[in-house]
């Protein structure tokens, strides 16, 4: 694989909460990953101190440590729906891989266990509303993480002083 860019400029918590549902839309395949995360996401502390070398870090490395970041966040979150919801777009559950299903199909999936299947949610209702709402959660986390790794080491790279919300 090829160089890595080293980290950028600070960038806005509504840029961030933009890539994770760009991610979520190509999936985590590594090309996607690289698409769309070469330019901010792979810049994060929160993503390098992840990377055998954060220094350094090669693309391969930078891939496995987003993918890590983001399956941590996920479980971060405090509403259990939306983890369950935010594991199956993903990927991360073994029932609904990316080599095995579409969105759409992760989308329904998500649908019948958003309730712990007590009453199914439309995969559509899923797209439009719970999964946005399961982003911006999300995009909290990490930007929790990022400010955690900034504090531990520098700069944070994710301006949130906006009181705006994430998404847009």
């Amino acid at each position: 694989m090829g160089r890595v860019p080293p980290a950028r400029e600070p960038f806005q918590l509504k840029t961030l909460r933009k890539d994770l549902g760009r991610l979520v839309e190509g999936g985590l395949f590594d090309w996607w990953i690289l698409q769309i995360c070469e330019s901010r996401i792979f810049g994060l502390r929160c993503v390098r101190g992840r990377c055998t070398k954060p220094d350094a870090p090669g693309e391969e490395d930078l891939v496995k440590a987003t993918r890590s970041l983001i399956a941590d966040a996920i479980e971060q979150i405090g509403s259990r729906q939306h983890r369950i919801l935010l594991t199956i777009v993903f990927g991360f559950d073994e029932r609904f891989t990316l080599e095995d299903t579409n969105l759409q199909q992760r989308r329904e999936a998500a649908g019948i266990h958003f309730r712990d299947g007590q009453r199914q949610v439309k995969w559509g209702t899923i797209r439009q509303h719970h999964e946005p709402k399961g982003l911006d959660l999300l995009t909290e986390v990490i930007a929790g993480m990022e400010r955690q790794a900034a504090e531990d080491g520098g700069a944070m790279l994710i301006d949130d002083t906006s009181a705006q919300s994430a998404s847009a």
